[in-house]
């Protein structure tokens, strides 16, 4: 596997982390911190940085939490992570104080269309089972769902692993080891190979949500998102297929579109 981290030193402090992490030949950024004050402020650097894309950023989104302890334990949200461009964020939120508004307003913007692979729960354990209670404007697109070989332009088996995904939409390959990704996400000091999983994660995500054009899907589907969330009492067989229908179309559309740069 063509993944590497290193550390950057000197260390800004022992609660702010930077790591380059290189993915088959394309370096990356990750900062790794608790600090509220350095979340505000990568976050205000990104937001500069990409400012072009204001109306239809793309940002790569995950959550992770510990294993439970008991049946029917619910542990909440324990890292955060973001990643835009070459720039990854993994927020340790279990031991952060709190979070600046400036998250708050970034998870709320409806022009930033957050996407994860296999990601059913992040925006529920982001509002619920964390004391920080996290909102998010719509769900965020799960590619898991609606992920497009790039070879083909075939769409990809709902039930594909995220392994298959990356290869498929991306080209090469990744592993996300099931034991790492359900290790203790709650301790203070991850190692390299937990930060390689948040990170190479929410980085892949964002690469094939930025070349799906995930914002015109997330547009097409937010009317269905909201019907979901206002009438509890619908059928969820009949919101599942409305959503289906208006993927279908937004498919269609885009195996046109790839079919007319491959000529």
């Amino acid at each position: 596997m063509a993944i590497s981290i290193t550390e950057d030193y000197p260390r800004v402090s022992q609660n702010h982390l930077r790591f380059t992490i290189e993915v088959h030949g394309t370096p990356f950024t990750t900062t790794v911190t608790s600090d509220p004050e350095v979340v505000r402020k990568w976050l205000r650097t990104t937001l500069y940085r990409f400012a072009r894309f204001r109306h239809r950023l793309v940002v790569g989104l995950g959550v992770q939490w510990r294993p439970a302890s008991y049946r029917g334990e619910k542990p909440p949200a324990a890292t955060l992570q973001l990643c835009v461009g070459r720039r990854c964020l993994i927020f340790q939120l279990r031991h952060s104080p709190t979070v600046p508004n400036l998250l708050r307003h970034f998870l709320k913007d409806p022009n930033h269309t957050f996407v994860g692979m296999w990601n059913q729960s992040d925006a529920k354990k982001l509002l619920f089972s964390s004391e920080h209670e996290l909102e998010m404007a719509r769900k965020p697109v799960n590619l898991s769902r609606h992920a497009v070989s790039r070879h083909d332009g075939r769409r990809l088996d709902a039930r594909a692993s995220r392994e298959t995904i990356v290869r498929e939409c991306l080209g090469f390959d990744v592993d996300f080891n099931t034991r790492i990704g359900r290790s203790d996400w709650e301790k203070y000091e991850l190692d390299d190979e937990q930060i390689l999983y948040a990170a190479v994660d929410a980085y892949c995500s964002f690469l094939i949500g930025k070349d799906l054009r995930a914002w015109e899907f997330a547009n097409i589907c937010s009317a269905i998102w909201t019907q979901e969330e206002e009438e509890e009492e619908e059928d969820e067989e009949d919101l599942l297929n409305g959503e289906e229908q208006l993927w279908n179309l937004w498919f269609q559309e885009y195996l046109w579109t790839y079919q007319e740069e491959d000529l």
